[in-house]
């Protein structure tokens, strides 16, 4: 969905600002090969804070595939995400070993 959003030629809807996750937000849309993708970005840092994908079934409200996904960016993270020392619970097995 990224690669479409970069790539996409063709019309682009802006939708009205509203809420999203306590966030005043701007929302744009596009159809890519009969896939609905929207954006969600903050009206105050620009930043996209949502993103939905979805693809439409044959019946109504009925999609084939639908993915929301909420964004964050320059978000600290705990640097024992990176370790490389396994967790003190960490055994080997006997054919491991």
């Amino acid at each position: 969905w990224l690669e479409a959003i970069k790539n996409h030629q063709g019309e682009v809807t802006r939708l009205s600002a509203q809420m999203v996750n306590d966030t005043e937000a701007v929302g744009y849309q596009i159809i890519e090969q009969n896939i609905l993708i929207t954006l969600w970005a903050s009206v105050k840092t620009s930043l996209p804070i949502k993103v939905e994908v979805s693809m439409p079934g044959t019946g109504e409200n009925q999609d084939v595939f639908h993915l929301e996904a909420d964004l964050e960016f320059n978000q600290q993270l705990d640097p024992q995400l990176f370790s490389l020392t396994p967790d003190s619970s960490y055994r080997m097995g006997k054919d491991q070993e």
